[in-house]
């Protein structure tokens, strides 16, 4: 999973052959209520050629992560933590 900070575009890219393919989320902020911390959006990739994606409009004061999921199991990943460039 990549971000872009040109445009705010995220790309989620299976890589693997395997049969499974991935979701990856962007995730910033916490829930007030709860504490935890909340998925913005998500995006799949698998069965095709290429990478999926989207935009999401990554605000520069608030920290954001991205989570990397492969659908047949395992642990997922985890980025560094960012904030958009201003």
């Amino acid at each position: 999973m990549t971000f872009i900070d040109d445009g705010d575009v995220f790309k989620v890219c299976d890589t693997k052959a395997d049969g499974h393919g991935v979701t990856g989320t962007l995730r910033g902020g916490s829930n007030h209520l709860t504490g935890k911390i909340v998925n913005l959006k998500s995006w799949d990739d698998g069965g095709d050629s290429g990478c999926d994606g989207g935009n999401y409009d990554v605000r520069g004061n608030s920290a954001h992560d991205m989570v990397l999921c492969r659908h047949g199991g395992g642990p997922c990943k985890v980025s560094r933590v960012f904030e958009e460039n201003e």
